[in-house]
Protein backbone atom coordinates (compact mmCIF):
# COMPACT_ATOMS: atom_id res chain seq x y z
CA UNK A 1 0.00 0.00 0.00
CA UNK A 2 2.89 2.36 0.78
CA UNK A 3 4.33 2.11 -2.53
CA UNK A 4 1.21 2.81 -4.56
CA UNK A 5 1.44 5.76 -2.50
CA UNK A 6 4.94 6.77 -2.94
CA UNK A 7 4.48 5.79 -7.16
CA UNK A 8 1.27 7.87 -7.05
CA UNK A 9 2.89 11.11 -5.60
CA UNK A 10 5.55 10.64 -8.17
CA UNK A 11 3.46 10.77 -11.37
CA UNK A 12 1.52 13.53 -9.66
CA UNK A 13 5.02 15.59 -9.30
CA UNK A 14 5.95 14.85 -13.01
CA UNK A 15 2.46 16.01 -14.57
CA UNK A 16 2.46 19.32 -11.60
CA UNK A 17 6.31 20.03 -13.27
CA UNK A 18 5.12 19.53 -17.27
CA UNK A 19 1.68 21.44 -16.98
CA UNK A 20 4.32 24.26 -15.34
CA UNK A 21 6.76 24.04 -18.61
CA UNK A 22 4.19 23.70 -20.98
CA UNK A 23 2.64 27.00 -19.46
CA UNK A 24 5.79 28.87 -19.78
CA UNK A 25 6.25 27.91 -23.20
CA UNK A 26 3.62 29.29 -24.29
CA UNK A 27 3.75 32.72 -22.17
CA UNK A 28 6.66 32.79 -24.18
CA UNK A 29 5.50 31.85 -27.26
CA UNK A 30 2.22 34.63 -27.34
CA UNK A 31 2.22 37.74 -28.76
CA UNK A 32 2.94 40.31 -26.94
CA UNK A 33 0.55 43.93 -26.88
CA UNK A 34 1.42 45.34 -29.97
CA UNK A 35 1.49 41.57 -31.88
CA UNK A 36 4.72 40.53 -32.28
CA UNK A 37 7.04 37.68 -30.91
CA UNK A 38 9.57 39.10 -27.65
CA UNK A 39 12.91 38.92 -29.00
CA UNK A 40 16.33 38.59 -27.29
CA UNK A 41 17.82 42.13 -26.29
CA UNK A 42 20.94 41.71 -28.14
CA UNK A 43 20.90 43.73 -31.77
CA UNK A 44 20.45 41.27 -34.64
CA UNK A 45 23.41 41.12 -36.68
CA UNK A 46 23.16 42.81 -40.15
CA UNK A 47 21.93 41.00 -42.72
CA UNK A 48 23.73 40.99 -46.27
CA UNK A 49 20.59 43.24 -47.76
CA UNK A 50 20.73 45.32 -45.06
CA UNK A 51 24.24 46.07 -45.32
CA UNK A 52 26.00 49.55 -46.41
CA UNK A 53 28.48 48.24 -49.02
CA UNK A 54 29.88 51.69 -49.46
CA UNK A 55 30.28 52.23 -45.84
CA UNK A 56 33.64 49.73 -45.82
CA UNK A 57 35.19 51.32 -41.83
CA UNK A 58 32.29 49.87 -40.58
CA UNK A 59 33.69 46.87 -40.81
CA UNK A 60 37.71 47.37 -42.16
CA UNK A 61 38.82 50.22 -39.59
CA UNK A 62 41.81 51.89 -41.37
CA UNK A 63 45.12 52.12 -39.56
CA UNK A 64 46.84 55.30 -39.44
CA UNK A 65 43.51 57.30 -38.73
CA UNK A 66 45.47 58.73 -35.66
CA UNK A 67 49.11 59.86 -37.77
CA UNK A 68 49.55 63.52 -38.89
CA UNK A 69 49.44 64.40 -42.51
CA UNK A 70 52.92 64.62 -44.77
CA UNK A 71 52.40 68.34 -44.68
CA UNK A 72 52.75 69.13 -41.12
CA UNK A 73 56.63 67.66 -41.83
CA UNK A 74 56.99 70.78 -44.30
CA UNK A 75 58.17 73.94 -44.00
CA UNK A 76 54.94 75.97 -44.66
CA UNK A 77 53.49 73.94 -41.52
CA UNK A 78 56.43 73.86 -39.01
CA UNK A 79 55.68 76.76 -36.02
CA UNK A 80 51.90 76.19 -37.08
CA UNK A 81 50.91 72.84 -36.10
CA UNK A 82 53.59 70.35 -34.75
CA UNK A 83 56.58 72.65 -33.34
CA UNK A 84 58.31 69.37 -31.50
CA UNK A 85 58.18 66.00 -31.12
CA UNK A 86 56.97 66.51 -27.76
CA UNK A 87 53.37 67.80 -29.25
CA UNK A 88 52.37 64.33 -29.34
CA UNK A 89 55.27 61.90 -27.33
CA UNK A 90 55.71 61.45 -24.25
CA UNK A 91 59.87 61.30 -23.42
CA UNK A 92 60.01 58.04 -23.21
CA UNK A 93 58.53 57.52 -26.59
CA UNK A 94 61.45 59.26 -28.14
CA UNK A 95 64.24 57.02 -26.98
CA UNK A 96 63.14 54.83 -29.47
CA UNK A 97 62.90 56.99 -32.61
CA UNK A 98 66.38 58.38 -32.75
CA UNK A 99 67.54 56.05 -35.39
CA UNK A 100 65.04 56.22 -38.21
CA UNK A 101 64.94 59.96 -38.90
CA UNK A 102 61.23 59.23 -40.85
CA UNK A 103 58.01 59.81 -39.12
CA UNK A 104 55.11 57.69 -40.33
CA UNK A 105 52.56 59.90 -41.95
CA UNK A 106 48.84 59.26 -43.29
CA UNK A 107 48.78 56.07 -45.70
CA UNK A 108 46.74 57.06 -49.53
CA UNK A 109 43.56 55.53 -47.98
CA UNK A 110 43.31 57.35 -44.89
CA UNK A 111 41.93 60.34 -46.98
CA UNK A 112 40.04 58.70 -50.14
CA UNK A 113 37.42 57.75 -50.56
CA UNK A 114 37.53 53.41 -50.58
CA UNK A 115 35.31 53.15 -54.04
CA UNK A 116 38.29 55.10 -55.45
CA UNK A 117 39.61 51.40 -55.84
CA UNK A 118 37.12 49.16 -54.88
CA UNK A 119 33.80 48.33 -55.77
CA UNK A 120 31.25 48.61 -53.71
CA UNK A 121 29.65 45.10 -53.89
CA UNK A 122 28.11 42.47 -51.30
CA UNK A 123 30.83 40.42 -49.85
CA UNK A 124 31.82 38.14 -46.76
CA UNK A 125 34.84 36.04 -45.36
CA UNK A 126 33.94 32.95 -48.27
CA UNK A 127 33.36 35.18 -51.25
CA UNK A 128 35.56 38.57 -50.28
CA UNK A 129 35.19 40.93 -52.76
CA UNK A 130 37.63 41.65 -55.90
CA UNK A 131 40.85 43.32 -55.59
CA UNK A 132 41.43 46.03 -57.90
CA UNK A 133 43.93 45.25 -61.03
CA UNK A 134 46.22 47.43 -62.16
CA UNK A 135 47.51 50.92 -60.09
CA UNK A 136 45.89 53.84 -58.62
CA UNK A 137 43.50 56.01 -60.80
CA UNK A 138 45.79 58.70 -60.30
CA UNK A 139 43.63 61.00 -61.57
CA UNK A 140 42.14 60.99 -58.36
CA UNK A 141 44.90 61.79 -56.43
CA UNK A 142 45.91 65.11 -58.69
CA UNK A 143 42.65 66.57 -58.09
CA UNK A 144 44.72 67.67 -54.46
CA UNK A 145 47.89 67.24 -55.53
CA UNK A 146 48.42 69.04 -59.10
CA UNK A 147 51.99 69.46 -58.70
CA UNK A 148 52.32 65.71 -58.43
CA UNK A 149 51.10 65.18 -61.52
CA UNK A 150 53.14 67.62 -63.19
CA UNK A 151 56.12 66.73 -61.74
CA UNK A 152 55.70 63.01 -62.93
CA UNK A 153 55.47 64.42 -66.49
CA UNK A 154 58.67 66.34 -66.29
CA UNK A 155 61.83 65.09 -68.41
CA UNK A 156 63.37 63.13 -65.15
CA UNK A 157 61.12 61.60 -62.89
CA UNK A 158 59.36 58.31 -62.13
CA UNK A 159 56.91 58.92 -64.66
CA UNK A 160 58.46 57.73 -67.03
CA UNK A 161 58.93 54.22 -65.99
CA UNK A 162 56.22 51.95 -67.20
CA UNK A 163 57.71 49.61 -64.77
CA UNK A 164 57.51 51.80 -61.62
CA UNK A 165 53.65 52.70 -60.36
CA UNK A 166 52.34 54.60 -57.51
CA UNK A 167 51.52 51.89 -54.70
CA UNK A 168 55.32 50.63 -55.11
CA UNK A 169 56.43 53.98 -53.34
CA UNK A 170 52.55 54.49 -51.56
CA UNK A 171 51.20 51.19 -50.51
CA UNK A 172 47.48 52.11 -50.09
CA UNK A 173 46.89 50.72 -46.18
CA UNK A 174 50.31 51.40 -44.80
CA UNK A 175 51.52 54.44 -43.60
CA UNK A 176 54.09 56.80 -45.66
CA UNK A 177 57.40 57.25 -44.06
CA UNK A 178 58.06 60.88 -44.16
CA UNK A 179 61.63 62.75 -44.13
CA UNK A 180 61.71 64.24 -40.25
CA UNK A 181 62.46 67.76 -39.85
CA UNK A 182 65.71 68.31 -37.84
CA UNK A 183 63.99 71.31 -35.86
CA UNK A 184 61.46 69.22 -34.42
CA UNK A 185 63.62 67.05 -32.43
CA UNK A 186 64.76 68.41 -28.89
CA UNK A 187 67.82 69.71 -28.08
CA UNK A 188 68.35 66.97 -25.24
CA UNK A 189 67.74 64.41 -27.90
CA UNK A 190 69.52 65.83 -30.98
CA UNK A 191 73.42 64.79 -30.44
CA UNK A 192 72.25 61.30 -29.62
CA UNK A 193 69.79 61.31 -32.95
CA UNK A 194 72.76 62.38 -34.87
CA UNK A 195 74.92 59.58 -33.85
CA UNK A 196 72.72 56.98 -33.89
CA UNK A 197 71.60 57.74 -37.48
CA UNK A 198 70.74 54.42 -39.13
CA UNK A 199 71.15 55.72 -43.11
CA UNK A 200 69.30 52.04 -44.43
CA UNK A 201 66.08 52.27 -42.30
CA UNK A 202 65.87 56.33 -43.21
CA UNK A 203 66.21 55.87 -46.69
CA UNK A 204 64.06 52.33 -46.74
CA UNK A 205 61.56 53.13 -49.34
CA UNK A 206 64.06 54.32 -52.09
CA UNK A 207 66.03 51.24 -50.92
CA UNK A 208 63.62 48.90 -52.00
CA UNK A 209 64.70 49.43 -55.61
CA UNK A 210 67.93 51.17 -55.54
CA UNK A 211 70.51 48.83 -54.53
CA UNK A 212 72.46 50.58 -51.58
CA UNK A 213 75.79 48.99 -53.06
CA UNK A 214 74.93 50.65 -56.84
CA UNK A 215 74.16 54.22 -54.92
CA UNK A 216 76.58 54.36 -52.80
CA UNK A 217 80.19 52.61 -54.12
CA UNK A 218 79.94 52.66 -57.74
CA UNK A 219 82.85 54.61 -59.67
CA UNK A 220 81.91 54.43 -63.21
CA UNK A 221 78.21 56.42 -63.20
CA UNK A 222 76.22 58.76 -60.73
CA UNK A 223 77.00 60.92 -58.42
CA UNK A 224 80.91 60.52 -58.25
CA UNK A 225 83.71 62.92 -59.14
CA UNK A 226 86.89 61.76 -60.83
CA UNK A 227 85.83 58.30 -60.80
CA UNK A 228 87.83 58.28 -57.37
CA UNK A 229 85.10 59.26 -54.60
CA UNK A 230 81.56 58.09 -54.31
CA UNK A 231 79.52 61.42 -53.07
CA UNK A 232 76.37 59.35 -52.34
CA UNK A 233 78.42 57.76 -49.85
CA UNK A 234 80.16 61.19 -48.56
CA UNK A 235 76.54 62.79 -48.12
CA UNK A 236 73.91 60.08 -47.33
CA UNK A 237 76.59 57.88 -45.18
CA UNK A 238 78.83 60.21 -43.66
CA UNK A 239 76.33 63.16 -43.86
CA UNK A 240 73.02 61.28 -42.71
CA UNK A 241 71.25 63.18 -45.55
CA UNK A 242 68.32 61.85 -46.77
CA UNK A 243 67.33 60.85 -50.55
CA UNK A 244 64.58 62.30 -50.64
CA UNK A 245 66.23 65.75 -48.97
CA UNK A 246 67.86 67.01 -52.73
CA UNK A 247 66.02 64.25 -54.90
CA UNK A 248 62.23 64.50 -55.70
CA UNK A 249 60.83 60.93 -56.17
CA UNK A 250 58.41 62.32 -58.76
CA UNK A 251 60.32 63.99 -60.86
CA UNK A 252 62.17 67.41 -62.01
CA UNK A 253 63.14 68.95 -65.07
CA UNK A 254 67.08 68.62 -63.61
CA UNK A 255 68.96 65.73 -64.02
CA UNK A 256 68.37 62.82 -61.24
CA UNK A 257 64.90 64.29 -60.17
CA UNK A 258 67.26 67.49 -58.26
CA UNK A 259 64.72 69.66 -56.37
CA UNK A 260 65.11 73.29 -57.33
CA UNK A 261 63.90 73.68 -53.26
CA UNK A 262 65.19 70.96 -50.93
CA UNK A 263 62.46 69.77 -48.24
CA UNK A 264 63.13 72.39 -45.58
CA UNK A 265 63.04 75.15 -47.44
CA UNK A 266 66.48 76.36 -48.34
CA UNK A 267 66.57 77.36 -52.66
CA UNK A 268 68.83 74.79 -54.69
CA UNK A 269 71.42 76.37 -56.68
CA UNK A 270 72.66 73.59 -59.26
CA UNK A 271 74.00 74.48 -62.52
CA UNK A 272 74.87 71.12 -64.70
CA UNK A 273 78.14 71.62 -66.61
CA UNK A 274 79.40 69.16 -69.23
CA UNK A 275 81.15 66.93 -67.13
CA UNK A 276 79.23 66.77 -63.78
CA UNK A 277 77.87 70.01 -62.21
CA UNK A 278 78.60 72.12 -58.87
CA UNK A 279 76.02 73.02 -55.80
CA UNK A 280 75.01 76.30 -54.02
CA UNK A 281 72.55 75.25 -51.17
CA UNK A 282 73.33 75.49 -47.01
CA UNK A 283 72.10 72.00 -46.17
CA UNK A 284 72.62 70.52 -42.39
CA UNK A 285 74.12 73.54 -41.70
CA UNK A 286 76.75 73.47 -44.04
CA UNK A 287 77.23 75.91 -46.87
CA UNK A 288 77.85 74.60 -50.22
CA UNK A 289 78.97 77.38 -52.47
CA UNK A 290 79.57 76.17 -56.17
CA UNK A 291 80.87 72.91 -54.56
CA UNK A 292 81.86 71.24 -58.04
CA UNK A 293 81.86 67.31 -59.00
CA UNK A 294 83.61 66.34 -62.12
CA UNK A 295 82.10 63.25 -63.47
CA UNK A 296 84.29 61.53 -66.27
CA UNK A 297 81.46 59.45 -66.99
CA UNK A 298 79.31 62.50 -68.46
Amino acid sequence: MASQRRGSLAVGLGLAVLVIWLAGAATWAAPDAIGTIPQSSAAPEPTASAADWTDCRACHPQAGADLPQLDAFRPESLGAGIRSCRDCHQPGELFGLVSDWTHPVRPPAQHLDCTFCHEAVAHDAADPAPLPLGDYDAAACYECHREIGFNLGQMYSHGRYLNVHCRDCHPPHEPLQAALPPQLVPGELRNSWLSSHDWRRSNSACLDCHTSISITMSLTEGFVTLNALNYHQVHVIGGNVLCVECHDPHGSYRRAMLRDRLITGEYFFYTDLIDGASCSVVCHGINHADWPYINRVY
